[in-house]
């Protein structure tokens, strides 16, 4: 399970120091310590082979470098092109999987990007997917699975400051063997939360991001 890079280290201790006494690495409620309300990541992706790879499956989230997740999306390979989708939880239960993108080619460079945004209270975190820069789905956060299965564990929260890349069905894994996806340009930050005259912003850089030259690393 590949981590992107983790300015605040392995969270030794989630349950009194959620931050790993590295709050300025995080993004987080207020509980957890963290410094910033906001995490943003993006990367780009490519199918690797350029033809189908029936059962390949690439989990992505947004984490706290110890596998404390606060959302999910699945790159999928569908037989015909490549699906992107997630899992919201409320009401005490996931749901979906839900297809935010469908379809995709195999020959293009795709850019996607997650947002966090924690605001201090239960069930308000919002979470939004961008696709090429476009919005394309928003749920909320995993705050509220913490709140109702992990509380011993999770007492003060869950901040992120990373990427967790997960290959996630084993049948697959053998059936894609040599290939995979390209992954690059991986960027991850944590701010504040941006005012609301400044939201647009952020969509716009993330179009920014997504039309600039791609290259493998």
């Amino acid at each position: 399970m590949p981590f992107s890079p983790r300015d605040g280290g392995v969270v030794a201790d989630p349950t009194t120091d959620p931050v790993n006494g590295n709050p300025d690495a995080f993004a987080g409620e207020s509980s957890t310590g963290a410094t910033f309300r906001r995490f943003f990541a993006c990367f780009d992706f490519k199918s690797a082979t350029g033809i189908a790879q029936n059962g390949l499956s690439v989990t992505v989230s947004a984490d706290n470098g110890s596998g404390g997740r606060q959302s999910f999306f699945d790159l999928e390979d569908n037989g015909s092109g490549i699906d992107v989708t997630t899992y919201d939880y409320g009401a005490g239960a996931f749901a979906g999987p839900v297809t935010i993108a469908s379809g995709l080619s195999y020959a293009d460079w795709i850019n996607i990007a997650v947002e966090v945004l924690f605001y201090d209270g239960a069930g308000n975190d919002v979470v939004n997917y961008y696709l090429n820069g476009s919005l394309i789905h928003t749920s909320t956060s995993w705050e509220e699975y913490y709140n109702d299965y992990q509380a011993t564990q999770h007492p003060l929260g869950v901040p992120v400051q990373s990427l967790l890349y997960r290959v996630s069905d084993p049948v697959g894994i053998a059936s894609v063997s040599g290939g995979g996806f390209y992954i690059d340009n991986v960027k991850t930050e944590v701010t504040d939360i941006p005012e609301p005259t400044t939201i647009a912003l952020i969509g716009a850089g993330v179009a920014a991001l997504a039309g600039r030259k791609k290259r493998l690393i």
